[in-house]
C-alpha cells in the first residue's frame, strides 16, 4: 500500500513547495483500525489525506447523492450505500465478502469437482470469469480450452459460470431491501429508480436485470451500470478533490494533516 501511494503521487509530479492531497477509497464499513493504518502510510508520502468510502464516492462522480442506491461488486468486497443527500453514516452502508475474488473461488471449485483431472489455478478462474461472466439464461454454451494432464481439452463451463456469478446475488438484494426502508417512505420509490451498479461486477451480464427483477416487488426498479467499471470511483475522488478545498476535508470523511 505504502509503495502504491509513493506511485501515484510520484505520478502527479507535483512541483517543490507545492502540498499534496490525497483521497483514499475504501470500502464501505471499513474499520476504523484499517483506515488509522492507511492514513498512517499516506503520511509518509502526502500531506493531507482523507480517506472515504468507495461507493460514496461513486456517486459523488455521478451526481448521484440524492435518493439513490449504489451497488460497488469489487474485488474483495460488495458494498452498497444508500445516498440521502448527506454523508453516508454506518447505518446507510454494508458490505460482505462475496465479491469478485468469492465468484473466482465458486468457478474454480465448480470446474474441478465436473472435470477432476483438469488443471486449473486461481488466476484461469479469474480470466475465465472476466471473459465469460453472466447471470440468468445464457444464449450459447460457454466451451473453453483447458488442460488436463498436460493435454488441450475443451470443456462446457457454462452452469460452473453460471453457478459461481448468481451466488452474489441473493445478499446484493436482501442489503439493498434493508437499506430502502432507511428512505424516507415519500423518497423510496425514486431511490429505487436511481440504483447504480459499479465495480468490476457491474460487467457481469445480466446482472443489473437480476437485482432489478430480484426487486421487482417493490414497485418499479431500474438498475443501471456505470460506464466505466474501473475508474468511476476515480473519478468521483478526482471530483470531490477539486470541488472540496482540502481545509474542508474533514468534514467528509476521516482525515489526516501530516505535521
Amino acid at each position: 500500500a505504502h509503495k502504491l501511494i509513493e506511485y501515484a503521487v510520484s505520478r502527479a509530479e507535483s512541483k517543490e513547495g507545492e502540498r499534496v492531497c490525497a483521497i483514499i477509497g475504501v470500502p464501505a464499513n471499513a474499520s476504523s483500525v484499517n483506515k488509522d493504518v492507511l492514513l498512517e502510510l499516506a503520511k509518509k508520502s502526502v500531506d493531507i489525506a482523507l480517506i472515504v468510502s468507495e461507493p460514496f464516492l461513486v456517486a459523488y462522480g455521478l451526481d448521484k447523492l440524492v435518493n439513490s442506491i449504489v451497488i460497488d461488486v469489487g474485488a474483495g468486497t460488495t458494498d452498497i450505500c444508500a445516498l440521502k443527500g448527506r454523508l453516508p453514516q454506518s447505518q446507510d452502508q454494508m458490505s460482505n465478502i462475496k465479491a469478485g475474488d468469492y465468484v473466482d473461488e465458486l468457478l474454480m471449485s465448480g470446474i474441478s469437482m465436473r472435470y477432476p483431472g483438469v488443471q486449473l489455478t486461481k488466476q484461469i478462474a479469474k480470466g475465465l470469469k472476466e471473459q465469460y461472466a453472466f447471470v440468468g439464461k445464457s444464449e450459447q454454451k460457454i466451451e473453453v480450452t483447458l488442460r488436463e494432464e498436460g493435454k488441450p481439452v475443451v470443456l462446457d463451463i457454462t452452469e460452473e459460470v453460471r453457478y459461481a456469478c448468481q451466488a452474489i446475488v441473493p445478499e446484493i438484494i436482501e442489503y439493498v431491501e434493508h437499506l430502502v426502508t432507511g428512505f424516507d417512505p415519500a423518497d423510496q420509490a425514486e431511490a429505487l429508480r436511481n440504483i447504480v451498479l459499479a465495480g468490476g461486477g457491474s460487467k457481469i451480464a445480466g446482472l443489473d436485470q437480476m437485482i432489478a427483477d430480484g426487486l421487482s416487488e417493490y414497485g418499479e426498479v431500474s438498475v443501471s451500470c456505470v460506464k466505466d467499471a474501473v475508474f468511476t470511483g476515480c473519478d468521483g475522488a478526482l471530483k470531490l478533490a477539486t470541488e472540496l478545498p482540502p481545509e474542508y476535508w474533514e468534514q467528509a470523511g476521516t482525515t489526516m494533516l501530516s505535521g
